[in-house]
């Protein structure tokens, strides 16, 4: 597939990218009853979200282009760009010469990638949320870690079922050490799916602030493990197109679960500090 051809397919297809079916923003939210039964409410949004991806057309337009990108078809961009980024060897593997990035920031940006990959943050909001009782903020940290663990289980999965050598020539580990640890293979990618959950789930949430922060970096650290001869340019693009396709599975779900109510009162309500941080509005 021509690069620029699949390049303008997703332009088109993130232009006419549903928006969230709410205004979530300007809903309030029931009070949080306690730490477990906000535990069984991301049980719930896991199970019924994960579901939910396999309804609506946006989703399974989604998962048609994803296997696209996954299939030989798309994966013979792969090549040229990796090609662009990195220096390819004889033997037809790639290494890292930084032709196009600095060692420095393309090291930064996997560690910061590695760090967003584990739901803690997802756990620091909801316990901010809870102490200041913001509502939004607490919903929030609830449906990003459901759409988290939907997203890590599917990307852990993958990596279990398919074999790829990474683009320096790494063969993959055995398939214990890859479905239940970080082994090699390269695909698809996993450092860059926290971001692209906080980009999507902030978005969802009305918190415009954290979801540019989170697609920015997202881009960024995908960007930086291809340079790196970690990942094909696929690698990355099917970790983003796993985070869309779950973040609207869960976006669904927890429509009912964390049972919104339409408020008269203005949006910025009740928000707090914190919310403040995230939206750039108090």
């Amino acid at each position: 597939m021509n690069p620029r051809a699949l390049g303008t397919f997703l332009v088109l297809v993130l232009a006419v990218a549903p928006q969230p079916a709410q205004a979530r923003h300007k809903l309030t939210y029931r009070p949080s009853e306690g730490v477990l039964e906000d535990l069984l409410d991301v049980g719930e949004i896991v199970g019924f979200g994960f579901a939910k991806q396999f309804a609506g057309v946006e989703s399974i337009a989604l998962m048609g282009l994803t296997t696209i990108v996954a299939s030989p078809l798309g994966r013979e961009m792969d090549d040229p760009i990796q090609g662009w980024f990195t220096t390819e060897r004889a033997d037809g593997t790639f290494k890292d010469t930084e032709k196009r990035l600095p060692n420095g920031l393309t090291n930064a940006l996997s560690v910061a990638g590695e760090v967003m990959a584990v739901p803690w943050w997802e756990a620091a909001l909801y316990g901010l949320g809870r102490s200041h009782s913001d509502h939004r903020l607490v919903a929030f940290a609830k449906d990003a870690l459901a759409t988290h663990l939907v997203v890590g289980a599917e990307v852990q999965l993958l990596k279990a079922a398919f074999t790829r050598d990474r683009p320096d020539g790494t063969e993959p580990s055995s398939v214990v050490k890859r479905l239940f640890a970080d082994g090699d293979n390269s695909f698809p990618a996993r450092h860059a799916m926290g971001f692209w959950v906080l980009g999507f789930k902030a978005w969802d949430y009305g918190y415009q602030t954290a979801a540019v922060a989170g697609f920015a970096l997202g881009t960024a650290v995908s960007v930086a493990r291809v340079a790196q001869a970690e990942h094909f340019a696929t690698d990355v693009l099917t970790t983003l197109l796993l985070s869309w396709i779950a973040s609207q599975g869960t976006e669904r779900a927890s429509r009912t679960i964390l049972l919104p109510v339409v408020s008269t009162a203005p949006a910025r309500e009740g928000g707090s500090f914190f919310g403040f941080l995230l939206t750039g509005a108090w």
